[in-house]
């Protein structure tokens, strides 16, 4: 192939910046190396034969985001994926884990992205984490990603499409994040990326589970003394959540201390600071609205608290990072944290909150109904909009009907795409058809 990222761009109508066409013309195998060794846990990949196949192996249709691209795996089956743009150029990047489905964004340069991902390895392990199981590492993984981080081949790229702001040049700031980590200065690394920048989002998400749960690190030993379908696990998942806003459970009482308790305090008022500077940024990761709308709850603040839930009741259930966070203790029947705290605090909302469409099919929704009313409802809403003759906004209705809460089967994402697909077609993006339409050949019934 003389050309690689030329057939890349053809496959798909493209337009591709400078880097994105150096990428794709590295050598062309499912591994291949570039000049330098990738520094964290994505290492393979995605090679441009494949992406130009019929059916990329690697494309989980119905579950990856059907505007996204894989471009570098884990080998565990978590891929980072790069969407496209309205103006068919390749825009974010985003860490999608195979485990359900979730996402959160990794920034808007490869760069960005696997900087994360070197800082991500030196994330203290908890029971559950979303990314590569800890059994899958090798005893010198760390060592590993030292001396890939301390490369010059490594260093002159990051370098050169890393962008940073103020006077430190990128070299140095890159020195200071190396002594951190080496450090075990885990939250100064992140409040470094945050000041340049660099991977916002998933890195203050990092940032307030490490505020919220780290303090939290000794207690966690009381969910290993209980079975996991056990009723009484999800009280002490609630608990672990919030120690200080609620009472005990009984039935642990004997295995937690009195002093491990006064030591549990965790920084909810910082939590807040990066939930409100992320949702100023953009409103479409649940997280950020579940946790900014619980720390307004835990300091009697209702009134902004449902504010808060209500404005974030669209954001994706598969944006909450709900196990990382501790926040997958709500009722399940609602779809989202957000809602459920919602229909908790029914009586005291507004009475255009109450009216809401959006709101009423999931709080009306009988058992085993939400998934299937929450996906017609946006299908009905993006044929709406596309008889109307606005493929933009029914675009995202049927991106919507798909990946808001998921569909009911997965046999129903061939309609969901084809609508889709026919949306991009009349909004005239022709990369988003083109993509959609890939991810409609690779459903695998």
């Amino acid at each position: 192939m003389d050309q690689p990222a030329q057939s890349i761009a053809d496959r798909y109508h493209l337009w591709l910046a400078p880097h994105w066409r150096n990428w794709f013309e590295q050598p062309n195998t499912a591994v291949a190396q570039p000049e330098f060794s990738l520094p964290g846990a994505f290492q393979s990949r995605a090679s441009t034969s494949e992406l130009l196949s019929a059916k990329p192996s690697m494309v989980w249709a119905g579950f990856m985001l059907p505007d996204t691209l894989p471009v570098i795996g884990n080998e565990y089956g978590d891929w980072i994926c790069v969407r496209v743009a309205e103006d068919n150029a390749l825009g974010e990047l985003i860490h999608w884990y195979h485990g359900g489905g979730d996402w959160i964004p990794v920034g808007h340069t490869l760069a960005e992205a696997l900087l994360h991902d070197l800082v991500d390895q030196f994330r203290p392990l908890r029971q559950q984490m979303l990314r590569g199981a800890a059994e899958m590492l090798l005893p010198d993984h760390l060592s590993n990603v030292r001396g890939r981080f301390a490369a010059p081949e490594l260093r002159d790229w990051l370098v050169t499409n890393l962008q940073i702001s103020g006077v430190p040049t990128v070299h140095d700031t890159l020195n200071e994040l190396f002594e951190h980590l080496f450090g075990g200065e885990y939250r100064q690394a992140l409040t470094l990326l945050l000041r340049n920048n660099w991977a916002f989002e998933a890195t203050a998400c990092d940032l307030v589970e490490s505020l919220l749960h780290q303090p939290l690190a000794r207690l966690h030993h009381a969910l290993r003394n209980i079975e996991a379908d056990s009723p009484e696990r999800t009280k002490v998942i609630r608990w672990l959540f919030d120690p200080e806003n609620q009472a005990t459970p009984i039935h642990l009482a004997e295995l937690v201390s009195e002093q491990e308790l006064a030591s549990a305090r965790q920084e909810w008022r910082q939590a807040e600071q990066l939930c409100v500077q992320t949702i100023s940024r953009r409103a479409d990761l649940a997280w950020a609205f579940d946790i900014l709308g619980w720390c307004q709850q835990r300091s009697n603040r209702r009134e902004a608290a449902l504010d808060t839930y209500f404005a974030g009741r669209f954001a994706s259930s598969f944006t909450d990072q709900a196990v990382r966070l501790g926040s997958h203790w709500f009722d399940q029947r609602f779809g989202k944290f957000c809602v459920a705290q919602l229909a908790e605090h029914a009586q005291a909302l507004p009475p255009e909150y109450q009216r809401d469409d959006y709101l009423r099919v999931i709080l009306d929704a009988p058992p085993r109904g939400l998934l299937g009313n929450v996906q017609q409802f946006w299908m009905n809403m993006g044929r709406e909009q596309l008889s109307a003759g606005n493929g933009a906004t029914a675009y995202q209705s049927f991106y919507r009907a798909g990946w808001d809460l998921g569909a009911s089967r997965l046999t129903d994402y061939r309609s969901i795409l084809e609508m889709l697909i026919e949306a991009a077609r009349i909004a005239r993006w022709p990369a988003r058809e083109a993509v959609a339409r890939m991810h409609l050949d690779s459903l695998s019934f």
